[in-house]
């Protein structure tokens, strides 16, 4: 199992690609800056919400440059990030 993800995918997934893909015309369903459909034939298969809901209603085609782009978005939202900038304790002069 990869180890960006929380559960394995199910047994069944070549079959739900598959059925996805053709639903979507193997061409990428991501939209460009000008709202025009991405040209480039569909590789991957997005969740688009949670990473363990797999109904066809939740996942969507899209080429490997965007897969790769929407999936480090996720993951870089996902993550939790700690700030140094600004000190935890009170200002001395402060009471």
């Amino acid at each position: 199992m990869p180890p960006w993800r929380s559960a394995p995918l199910p047994t069944d997934w070549p079959l739900i690609q598959r059925r996805i893909l053709e639903r979507d015309g193997h061409r990428c369903t991501e939209l460009l800056s000008d709202d025009t459909r991405c040209r480039r034939e569909a590789t991957d298969v997005h969740h688009m919400g949670d990473a363990n809901d797999h109904r066809d209603a939740m996942l969507r085609a899209v080429c490997g440059w965007h897969h790769d782009r929407l999936t480090a978005a996720k993951a870089n939202a996902a993550r939790v990030r700690k700030t140094t900038r600004f000190p935890s304790e009170k200002h001395p002069g402060v009471m």
